[in-house]
């Protein structure tokens, strides 16, 4: 290559990403050079999104009847499991509608005894038609009192058996109704409980999941049953397990992506939280790609490079080796080798740095601050 064509090749070259190492330096560092080659690697699908509960492990716990609070055992946060109580509330009513059950349930047995009575007599032709039925309403009627009574002391969480033992009780409990986080706390001591309204938000984090969003370039590669990869924007370093249970079937027609739903594995001892932002690899099948050994891509920013050997020449009897740094996007890495799409110039037969790529972008930033 004689002068004026030296010249232009390092005109068309971008010199902030040139780096040079005398014939010392790379003896010293041992640089080896290599080629993309193909590799049948796992290939993955990218997606993100956020975490969800679904919604039957999400509870607002509220009470029956109202009353006023007497006591709150629990906290914002505090860990409880099923049937656990959470508070106790009071009211006159309580006390009313076991006295009642119990009146109720005393009476039923003299009318059952009247009723059978009149049976046998209506049946033997005895009594009138007209008196049995009369007795036989009577009777049904209070079934379904007692009956109503009952549903009630069950919402109320008061004991029958207790009750039979003629143990009524001032105040009811209000229980958890599965384990989980208790996640608010809507009332104080001494504050009226109203009747439907919640009481405490009660969460199962053990049943999280991811919803995810996959862009219609890769929809049809996604199925039920895949693994998938989480990674969690501030905890790069940790990789989350899950897999996917559902696949929408429509597009957004705003966002032209795809609904996606996928179970975590083992989050009891992760302890992630709704609404935390995650970015997922969904594993798609084994694909073949262009790929590079690990050690042959650097990163720089949040940037990922290879360095291309341009060329060897003579300078004051001395070999100068030149390399020029080259932009890539890297996909999965799989037995040392990960998958790589050049962003620039970067041919199958180009020689690419595989051993020394760090020292020579350390040799590229010192250049630079001079």
């Amino acid at each position: 290559m004689d002068k004026n064509e030296d010249s232009a090749v390092n005109d068309s070259i971008d010199q902030s990403k040139i780096v040079e190492l005398s014939q010392l330096q790379y003896q010293t560092i041992k640089v080896t050079l290599g080629n993309m080659v193909k590799k049948d690697l796992k290939s993955v699908v990218k997606a993100n999104g956020y975490l969800k509960l679904p919604p039957q492990r999400f509870a607002s716990v509220s009470t029956f009847m109202g009353g006023v609070v007497k006591n709150i055992y629990v906290i914002e946060g505090k860990y409880v499991k099923k049937d656990q109580v959470l508070a106790t509330i009071e009211h006159p009513d309580f006390t009313r509608i076991q006295e009642e059950y119990l009146k109720t349930k005393d009476n039923l047995k003299f009318i059952q005894k009247d009723y059978e009575r009149q049976k046998i007599l209506y049946n033997n032709n005895i009594a009138s038609g007209k008196v049995f039925q009369q007795t036989e309403a009577n009777y049904e009627s209070q079934l379904s009192k007692l009956a109503s009574l009952t549903d009630q002391l069950k919402k109320l969480s008061i004991s029958l058996d207790d009750l039979e033992k003629k143990k009524i009780v001032s105040q009811i409990p209000i229980k958890a109704p599965f384990s989980g986080y208790i996640n608010k706390v809507n009332i104080t001591i001494g504050s009226f409980a109203e009747p439907v309204k919640t009481i405490f938000e009660l969460v199962d984090n053990s049943h999280i999941h991811a919803e995810l969003m996959v862009y219609e370039q890769d929809w049809y590669k996604v199925k039920t049953g895949q693994k998938i990869a989480f990674y969690l924007p501030n905890e790069k370093d940790l990789e989350i397990m899950g897999e996917i249970f559902a696949v929408g079937k429509s597009f957004d027609p705003i966002t032209r992506a795809l609904g996606v739903h996928a179970e975590i594995v083992n989050n009891e001892k992760i302890g992630l939280v709704p609404g935390v932002y995650v970015n997922g690899l969904i594993d798609v099948g084994r694909t073949r790609v262009n790929a590079l050994p690990v050690q042959s891509v650097v990163e720089s920013g949040d940037k990922k490079y290879v360095f291309v050997f341009k060329k060897k020449q003579m300078r004051n009897n001395e070999i100068i080796y030149i390399y020029e740094m080259k932009e890539v996007e890297t996909g999965v890495t799989e037995l040392e080798f990960i998958e790589v799409t050049p962003l620039e110039d970067i041919s199958n037969s180009d020689n690419i740095v595989i051993n020394g790529a760090y020292y020579l972008l350390s040799q590229l930033k010192n250049t630079g601050e001079e």
